[in-house]
């Protein structure tokens, strides 16, 4: 029996070695999907009114999340990346059953031999929200705790971690040698087992401090750092809230300047919807933070990104892409613009609601003046939405898009003033022309005052827009650059017998530790060359690239 094991491990020691070492030269490539929102087919019907309420309140495409999941996937087999990263909001609203086939089609991918790391969004898990369509109605549906959570989704970081936080779903892995992802869990999913209503968002004291001592681990291992967290650590656009709601953790700029303190400068976001790269400097501008959010899988332009890694850790090349081929749909990138652009009011609506504070103490200034106009956000929405469709349709777009900068920025944000200023003629149309003449200008310039930071900052795809450290950073493709990673002086990677040579010897050692016929545990964790906390055949062509001189 021996005999044949052997004879099999070292057949396929041969092949990586005369065949597949080519491979090697290649760059590690990472695949990064964020927020597809999938909703179980089981949970609704197309023509549930309920269900088309929901579409007409949202700019994605629930109603095609499988589609375009299966589409994402053969994205994936095609491109055959080293791993995928998905940083959150995998489901709708966190059913169990959109769990379950989420999870299978995710299947489809690590049963190819491509590794999955995913980590659960404020979507996912314990979502009070959880309900399936049918006619005019909504009923509950089962959600998920963190731990059936775990279980669906064990082989996509889970089982395989280094490390696992035992205060939150955080945990640690090396997706590609030398780099250390840390997969944080910041929708506190084991803290609303006990209470489903609490806020899905923040981290504890003890879970912020386990992830600086595996920063630290890290750098001590002289590895690269990346972390995965679904909500956002700095503002993409300035006063962000004014536009999307703050899709930021909260204390969040304590959280940043902890990790950054600790040397975590490279994050993998999600939550906001929109592709957007935006770099954060400390005050004396000698330090800085990168944060990749991606957009949502389901949304215009349906981005995923794609980081090609160099040999050393040292440079990440990001490009971003989109979905554009989904079953049954012709011309599938125009018809999600549209299914994009159908959504504007919702869009309207959701400002109007972010801003009503402000909005409706401007307004109060002028009370005596607007006849019968009710003060209430969903008539406000409507007057906007009456004037202003054209421009907000126009302005999401170009945010979705990204690199706002390329754009005709002032020629957008003219085209708005416009529309503002048809908003507040319209709010005035019941009083006479004299008043119109004095007020409506007057409303005009308040508002445009109110969405000047925000709309400089977005249409300029620059972060503290007219400060010291303004900065503009490529949402689409950006060649990043940190401190390359180097193998310790002490150490040589593969050299198993510690006789300084990696050489045949050191595949014979290994051998035995695939065949279970070496137990040291020093020995085990030094033949993990691939960090999948599994010795196996990828190791074995891990260490023959090391003996061609290929890694």
């Amino acid at each position: 029996m021996k005999s044949i094991k052997t004879k099999t491990i070292w057949f396929l020691a041969a092949f990586v070695f005369f065949v597949n070492p080519l491979l090697s030269n290649a760059q590690k490539r990472l695949f990064v999907l964020s927020d597809p929102h999938l909703i179980a087919k089981g949970l609704f019907q197309s023509y549930s009114s309920a269900f088309q309420n929901a579409l007409a309140n949202d700019n994605k495409m629930f109603d095609l999340s499988n589609e375009i999941m299966q589409s994402v996937v053969n994205t994936i087999l095609e491109e055959q990346p080293d791993a995928v990263l998905i940083p959150g909001d995998l489901t709708k609203q966190g059913a169990k059953l959109s769990h379950i086939e989420m999870s299978t089609i995710l299947k489809q991918i690590t049963d190819a031999g491509i590794k999955v790391f995913v980590i659960p969004g404020n979507h996912d898990v314990n979502n009070t929200q959880a309900v399936r369509y049918d006619g005019n109605n909504t009923y509950p549906a089962a959600t998920v705790t963190s731990s059936e959570f775990v279980e669906l989704y064990n082989e996509m970081g889970f089982a395989n971690a280094l490390a696992r936080d035992n205060n939150s779903l955080s945990y640690v892995v090396e997706p590609i040698p030398g780099l250390r992802l840390i997969a944080v869990d910041d929708s506190r999913c084991t803290a609303r087992d006990n209470n489903p209503y609490l806020n899905a968002n923040g981290l504890t004291m003890s879970t912020r401090s386990w992830i600086c001592n595996q920063i630290d681990d890290a750098r001590q291992h002289d590895k690269q750092v990346m972390v995965m967290m679904h909500h956002n650590l700095i503002e993409h656009i300035d006063e962000q809230s004014s536009f999307t709601g703050d899709a930021r953790l909260t204390l969040a700029d304590a959280v940043r300047d902890e990790m950054l303190q600790h040397g975590a400068r490279f994050f993998l976001t999600g939550h906001m919807h929109i592709s957007n790269i935006s770099t954060w400097y400390n005050e004396e501008l000698t330090d800085s933070v990168v944060e990749i959010s991606t957009g949502s899988a389901i949304a215009y332009p349906c981005h995923y990104r794609i980081i090609e890694v160099s040999p050393d850790l040292g440079t990440f090349t990001v490009t971003t892409h989109s979905i554009t081929d989904v079953e049954g749909i012709e011309n599938f990138p125009e018809y999600a613009l549209e299914r994009m652009n159908g959504s504007t009011r919702a869009t309207i609506s959701s400002i109007v609601y972010n801003n009503w504070d402000a909005l409706s103490e401007r307004l109060e200034e002028y009370q005596s003046y607007l006849g019968n106009v009710e003060l209430t956000p969903e008539n406000i929405t409507n007057i906007a939405y009456r004037n202003m469709s054209e421009s907000v349709s126009e302005l999401n777009q170009v945010m979705a898009e990204g690199n706002e900068n390329e754009k005709d920025g002032q020629a957008i944000r003219n085209r708005l003033n416009t529309a503002i200023t048809n908003f507040a003629n319209d709010i005035l149309s019941d009083a006479n022309i004299f008043i119109q003449l004095i007020a409506a200008p007057l409303i005009t310039e308040q508002f445009n005052q109110m969405l000047d930071v925000p709309l400089k900052s977005a249409l300029n795809d620059c972060t503290n827009y007219g400060s010291y450290r303004a900065n503009v950073t490529d949402d689409l493709h950006p060649i990043l650059h940190f401190t390359s990673v180097e193998i310790p002086s002490d150490t040589i990677r593969g050299d198993l017998n510690g006789d300084t040579i990696v050489d045949v010897s050191d595949v014979n050692i290994l051998i035995n530790i695939i065949l279970g016929y070496e137990t040291n545990n020093e020995l085990i964790v030094a033949a993990d060359l691939t960090g999948d906390n599994l010795p196996d055949v990828s190791d074995v062509n891990a260490l023959i690239n090391i003996i061609l001189h290929k890694e």
